[in-house]
């Protein structure tokens, strides 16, 4: 007999280099693109203009991601989300073409994490949940398609992340 694994996902996860110096100025370039209230968020996904200068800011992290892709990834979109307590966000995916990441800015350790649903179910017909132990400073890069989600913050302190997709 013979195992065969013709199918499997690859999650990349990356510590960020000097973090607090990085949220500093992140978080300045942030504050030019207000968030606003999305019913379950808060988010300035539809005015945010920051990819440039996040490449800039994480650009020992972005440097590791064109290594691993081989070529010089091409940032499309970034954004960010603001969880505050009873603020959650549904299962979603970010389209079927390419990569999804995100950057947990401000994460306390009661906050939820982002959790995964494999896109296929076990062999015992079930669907299985992979939520990462992150802290904050952390990258955690997905395909586009899987879907995610984020449950209900159960503490005041807001989570805070950044999400970008890119090929």
């Amino acid at each position: 007999m013979e195992i065969i694994q013709p199918f499997k996902l690859k999650f990349i996860y990356l510590e960020t280099d000097n973090f607090k110096s990085k949220k500093k100025k992140i978080i300045k370039e942030l504050d030019k693109y207000p968030e606003t209230d999305r019913g379950n968020f808060f988010s300035n996904k539809d005015s945010c203009k920051i990819t440039e200068k996040l490449i800039d800011v994480f650009d020992d992290e972005f440097a590791k991601l064109d290594d691993y892709f081989d070529k010089d990834i091409y940032l499309e979109t970034a954004w960010s989300v603001t969880y505050k307590k009873g603020n959650f966000h549904v299962p979603h995916n970010h389209g079927s073409t390419g990569y999804a990441g995100i950057i947990y800015l401000d994460l306390d350790v009661e906050h939820p994490k982002t959790t995964y649903l494999q896109p296929w179910q076990s062999e015992k017909d079930r669907t299985i949940l992979y939520t990462p132990p992150v802290i904050e400073g952390d990258i955690m890069v997905i395909p586009k398609f899987l879907l995610h989600y984020s449950e209900s913050n159960p503490i005041d302190l807001k989570k805070r992340i950044i999400s970008f997709d890119f090929l």
